[in-house]
């Protein structure tokens, strides 16, 4: 059984990889994002909600770490997008498209960077054009 798990476990961790390094791959190709997250691209209130789902369905694999090194740079939808399509690990993919935008929002205010007055934007073309940086 801890086998099974293990590798189970293996395969999820290598499909993340790939796709991060897919998503690099084409970030090249897109247009660099011309918005910092600096300039308050989510709202207090998206995070709260974001944290309490944070909370509830992450804590078991990132209590310690939520801002992966090679982020900064990255569009606010690579870690979306990887979020949408890979989180939790127990139940990848279950989680809503707002549910994925408000735990990015606690990832942003997790990390110091400040809280705007307006909720990350639903349309995936806008999250691409905001930029991962640190605080």
């Amino acid at each position: 059984m801890q086998r099974e798990l293990s590798s189970s476990r293996c395969v999820r961790v290598l499909l993340i990889a790939c796709t991060l390094g897919v998503s690099t791959t084409i970030a090249a190709q897109a247009p660099a994002p011309t918005r910092s997250v600096k300039d308050g691209v989510y709202a207090a209130a998206q995070a709260r909600r974001g944290g309490a789902l944070f909370e509830e369905k992450c804590t078991n694999c990132h209590a310690l770490r939520i801002w992966g090194q090679e982020w900064p740079g990255k569009s606010v939808f690579e870690v979306y997008d990887m979020i949408r399509n890979f989180m939790p690990e127990d139940n990848p993919g279950s989680l809503s498209p707002q549910q994925t935008r408000d735990v990015v929002a606690y990832i942003l205010q997790a990390n110091k960077i400040p809280a705007g007055k307006k909720e990350l934007p639903a349309v995936d073309d806008e999250l691409k054009d905001l930029r991962l940086e640190l605080p």
